[in-house]
């Protein structure tokens, strides 16, 4: 797919091992919103949610849910084309995994659960929802369990607000944005994966659909990376 970073063979050379894929000359989004330090116009969230969108319907188009999108795994080149990549934790559709990126993580990967696209497109939302608020994820693992046993990790905090609190808004964020992100948002992080957008491609048509505004160039990337 254009906008999957290409992997072309794993190699195993005596005691070392490593996988060769293409040279990115660019930045991820991750490094690139930390340089902003403000949040993504409405246009340059249509131009690297199309083609991230697209290259995770063709990944689930082989059944394959790569259960780890994030910014840090979307790469901008110098030339301004999106990439995805890092598959490195990728599954099976219908394989129950419980890794991941806790802010990340969709309530089905925490509790071991049956992975559908609907995986991705809640960690694909909570992406968007970061861009838009110029750095927030929704769940944070900032409050606790309010009765039983207190989780000690931020990974167990972030389960616990997974699963139980509510979608926070990105209103609170950025209150500028129109009353439909909000909507579209909420979908995307629905607690149910069947009451999620079907697909990646439905999630882009939905932010698509607000239309009204040309899309921005993306920000020059500040340095280069492997």
């Amino acid at each position: 797919h254009p906008h999957i970073v290409r992997f072309y063979e794993f190699r195993d050379e005596g005691r070392i091992a490593f996988f060769v894929m293409d040279w990115v000359e660019g930045v991820d989004l991750k490094a690139a919103l930390q340089a902003r330090g403000e949040p993504y116009e409405l246009g340059e969230i249509n131009e690297i949610l199309k083609p991230v969108s697209s290259a995770l319907n063709y990944a689930h188009g082989m059944k394959i849910i790569h259960c780890d999108i994030k910014p840090a795994n979307i790469l901008v080149e110098t030339s301004g084309k999106v990439l995805l990549t890092d598959f490195g934790i990728a599954r099976h559709a219908s394989q129950q995994n419980a890794g991941g990126t806790p802010p990340y993580m969709a309530p089905e990967q925490f509790e071991n659960g049956r992975l559908t696209p609907q995986t991705d497109v809640y960690a694909l939302g909570v992406t968007v929802f970061e861009l838009l608020s110029g750095g927030q994820v929704p769940f944070r693992g900032e409050n606790h369990k309010p009765t039983g046993r207190t989780p000690t990790t931020l990974r167990e905090r972030i389960h616990w607000e997974v699963v139980n609190l509510p979608y926070p808004g990105i209103s609170q964020y950025n209150p500028g944005l129109p009353d439909e992100v909000d909507a579209i948002l909420r979908k995307a992080l629905d607690k149910n994966p069947a009451q999620r957008f079907a697909s990646t491609l439905e999630f882009n048509q939905a932010f698509e659909s607000l239309g009204g505004k040309q899309p921005s160039p993306l920000p020059k990337p500040p340095s280069t990376f492997t």
